[in-house]
């Protein structure tokens, strides 16, 4: 995060960041965004972003309490993908939220990052900007419709198939290979109340 020292300041322990991402209606316009700091145990509703970081560097831009500040690409791509078009939205990103040219904050940060996704009204898995993203959600929703009617009907619904076209399939393994899957953070990440899955425009409950 480029010119850190004008941006953050030390905080108490129990104590977090959160960004308030300002509405656009044009997904071209920069992510203008203000940082604000919160007793963990007293925090407004906020949605925490679960996503995968991707390539190291900071190769993108952001409008940051009011100054230009450079971004990580994958954090960045999040927050395009989930600002409201309307209203102000709360959010918390880890590359963002966390003073990453500290040792000390991010060593407090992490130590109550459980605590964090948890208290969030909202976890949304971020598995990043995806044309067929739709596709592959609804064949997801087939399966899983699939599983539970096999369930209740036992061994009448055991040679069902499902029909489904070769390009939902193809969405669908490009699903499965997503690199979130691979991360062993995401256990704590998800043990929310509320648990959103966005995969481009599309969204899974």
């Amino acid at each position: 995060m480029g010119d850190s020292d004008a941006i953050f300041s030390p905080i108490p322990s129990r104590r977090f960041r959160l960004i308030e991402v300002e509405p656009s209606l044009s997904s071209d316009t920069d992510i203008n965004c203000s940082l604000t700091e919160h007793n963990l145990a007293s925090a407004p509703s906020y949605t925490a972003i679960s996503y995968v970081w991707g390539k190291p560097g900071l190769t993108s831009t952001i409008i940051l309490n009011g100054k230009k500040t450079e971004s990580t690409g994958s954090s960045h791509a999040a927050l395009k993908g989930l600002r409201s078009r309307w209203r102000k939205k709360l959010f918390w990103i880890d590359a963002i939220c966390i003073d990453q040219t500290s040792d000390t904050d991010k060593a407090e940060q992490i130590s109550i990052m459980a605590d964090i996704y948890r208290n969030a009204k909202q976890v949304t898995i971020w598995l990043g900007p995806e044309e067929n993203g739709a596709l592959a959600l609804s064949l997801v929703r087939r399966l899983w419709n699939r599983t539970r009617l096999s369930d209740a009907m036992g061994s009448l619904t055991s040679d069902y198939s499902l029909d489904a076209p070769s390009p939902a399939w193809e969405a669908f393994r490009e699903l499965l290979q997503n690199p979130w899957f691979q991360r062993s953070w995401v256990v704590q990440e998800v043990m929310s109340r509320k648990v959103i899955v966005q995969y481009g425009d599309a969204t899974l409950d």
